[in-house]
C-alpha cells in the first residue's frame, strides 16, 4: 500500500512540474496578499458596460459617468523594478506595483443623450438626468445605420424639404386671411403669389441641416462636455478645501477594475471642422486597486433603446437554420 501511495505521489509530483501550477494563481494571490484580485467575464467582450468617475466623502457619492465608451485607453502599471549587473551575475530589485498610469481620449458626441421616454412618452426632465449611467442615445441611427441607411436618409431630406415648403405656404395663407379680412383683395392675390414664388425656391434650396434633429435639448453632447468639466472642478474645489475629506475613484466595469485616482491632464477641444463636436482628453495616476463595490448592468447598443436597433443583424446560429431550411 505504501509504493503505491508513493507511487501516486511521484505521478503526482510530476504532472505538477509539466503543468507548472498546483492552484489557479488568483487563490495563491488571495492567500499571500490576503484579498482577492479583480475577476472578469469571458461573455462580457462584446457589451458595452460604464467608464464611471467618483467622487466620495464620508456620507456622500457623486456620479459622473462618460456617456460613451472612450475612442483610446491606456491602462499601464507602473513597473517597480530594476536589474543591476554585478560580479556574481544578475540582481533582480522588484516590488508589488503601487501605481498606474490612466489615460483616455474621446468625445461626448452630438446627440448622446441620458434622457429617455417613459411609457407615456414623457422625456426626463433635465434636473433628473442620471449621469451614474451611460448614454441610452449614442447618435441618430435613422439616417448613419442599418442596411436602408440611404434610403432613409434621402427620406428624411424629402420629409425635411416638404415641410419647409408646407412651412412658407402656411405663413402665406395666414397673411391672405389677415389681408382678406380688412378687405384689401389686392394685398390677398400678392400674398398668395408671393407665397408660392417663396415655396418654389424653399423646394430648389437643400433642406436644412437640424430640421430632423435628433438631439435631445437637456442632455446631449455639449452638456455633458461641460458636465465632465464641472465635475472635476468641483473636485479639485473641494479637495483643496478638505483634502482629507474627498477621494476620487475611477471604475472600468467591464474589467471590475476601481482605482483611487488624482488628475494629472485634463482638457476639452473642439474644432472649426466640427464645431459641436467636443473632444476631451485625460491623464490620471491611480493607485489602491480592487474591484468595484457594484456591478453596472451592461447597456445594449442593439435593444429597442439602443442607438443601433435599427441595424439588421443576424447570427451565425440563425443562419445555419435558414440555411437549412432553404433548398436551392
Amino acid at each position: 500500500m505504501g509504493l503505491v501511495d508513493d507511487y501516486k505521489k511521484g505521478a503526482q509530483d510530476a504532472l505538477d512540474s509539466l503543468t507548472g501550477q498546483t492552484k489557479p494563481l488568483h487563490k495563491v494571490y488571495k492567500e499571500v496578499i490576503g484579498s482577492e484580485v479583480w475577476s472578469i467575464t469571458g461573455s462580457d467582450w462584446d457589451k458595452v458596460y460604464g467608464y464611471r468617475f467618483s467622487i466620495i466623502a464620508k456620507k456622500s457619492v457623486w456620479y459622473f459617468t462618460l456617456p460613451i465608451p472612450p475612442q483610446n485607453l491606456v491602462i499601464k502599471p507602473l513597473m517597480a523594478s530594476k536589474v543591476t549587473p554585478t560580479m556574481g551575475g544578475i540582481v533582480e530589485e522588484t516590488t508589488g506595483i503601487q501605481m498606474w498610469s490612466i489615460q483616455m481620449s474621446g468625445t461626448t458626441g452630438i446627440s448622446a443623450t441620458r434622457a429617455e421616454k417613459d411609457w407615456l412618452g414623457t422625456e426626463t426632465p433635465a434636473a433628473n438626468v442620471q449621469r451614474k449611467d451611460v448614454a441610452k442615445k449614442f447618435r441618430d441611427n435613422i439616417s448613419t445605420t442599418g442596411l436602408l441607411a440611404g434610403i432613409a436618409a434621402n427620406l428624411n431630406r424629402t420629409i425635411a424639404k416638404v415641410g419647409g415648403v408646407a412651412d412658407v405656404i402656411v405663413d402665406a395663407a395666414g397673411s391672405a386671411a389677415e389681408s382678406l379680412g380688412s378687405g384689401d383683395f389686392k394685398s390677398v392675390a400678392a400674398d398668395i403669389a408671393a407665397g408660392f414664388v417663396g415655396a418654389a425656391v424653399t423646394a430648389l434650396l437643400p433642406p436644412l441641416p437640424y430640421s430632423g434633429s435628433a438631439v435631445n435639448e437637456n442632455s446631449n453632447g455639449f452638456t455633458e462636455a461641460q458636465e465632465l468639466q464641472k465635475f472635476f472642478y468641483m473636485y479639485s474645489k473641494l479637495k483643496g478645501l478638505a483634502p482629507k475629506e474627498y477621494i476620487l475613484r475611477f471604475t472600468c466595469f467591464k474589467t471590475n477594475q476601481d482605482w483611487q485616482v488624482a488628475v494629472k491632464d485634463f482638457s476639452l477641444q473642439i474644432s472649426s471642422q466640427n464645431p459641436n463636436l467636443y473632444k476631451y482628453s485625460i491623464v490620471l495616476q491611480g493607485w489602491d486597486i480592487k474591484a468595484p463595490g457594484d456591478k453596472r448592468k451592461a447597456f445594449d447598443r442593439f435593444s429597442r433603446s439602443g442607438d443601433l436597433h435599427s441595424v439588421n443583424t443576424i447570427s451565425v446560429g440563425t443562419m445555419q437554420s435558414l440555411a437549412s431550411k432553404i433548398h436551392l
